[in-house]
């Protein structure tokens, strides 16, 4: 059955897995992204690596292994998210989408610019240490790195050293297998 997510606060885990596979995806100011699971010693479920796999370059192996927290702009650049709506509006988008028969043009009369991604200026990075099948190598890749993005890189790296190992090569392996199942 069609269904729009409408996103306006914290999703992570399981809230992630109900609204990740609408075809329109729509986040306020006040969204939180997320898929902690390697947190706690766990790996992202309820379709978590469907989505994961499916995101730009290895944006989804880097979120997959860290549980990095994005909001609505970083969303919208991993394409989590569709759209970004004003928070304060989604009453009235949520009173226009009863009444309409198709969400897109309805979603899209709402839609503002979230602004610049951070992750942006990281993609470069990202889609170049978290490469492979390999979580060790991938480690070694975000310790070794020098420059512009040494600092975040060994950050990174010592956030991943806090999850645990197992966790973390699940994680990177359903993102591997994801794309093709």
């Amino acid at each position: 059955k069609p269904f729009t997510s409408l996103i306006d606060g914290i999703c992570m885990g399981g809230g992630v897995g109900l609204s990740a596979h609408a075809p329109i995806r729509v986040g306020s100011e006040k969204t939180l992204f997320a898929m902690p699971e390697v947190s706690i010693g766990f790996f992202p479920d309820v379709g978590g690596s469907h989505m994961l796999s499916r995101m730009p370059g290895e944006t989804g192996a880097y979120l997959a292994m860290t549980g990095t927290r994005l909001k609505v702009a970083d969303c919208l650049a991993v394409e989590f998210l569709t759209h970004h709506v004003a928070s304060a509006d989604f009453p009235a988008l949520l009173a226009a989408l009863e009444a309409a028969s198709d969400p897109a043009p309805v979603v899209a009369r709402f839609a503002r610019d979230a602004g610049e991604a951070p992750i942006s200026a990281l993609r470069p990075a990202i889609d170049r240490l978290f490469t492979g099948d390999d979580p060790v190598a991938i480690l070694a890749r975000l310790e070794a790195e020098t420059g512009a993005t040494a600092e975040w890189a060994h950050a990174t790296a010592a956030g991943i050293r806090t999850k645990s190992p197992t966790s973390v090569a699940v994680s990177l392996h359903q993102v591997r297998i994801g794309g093709a199942l």
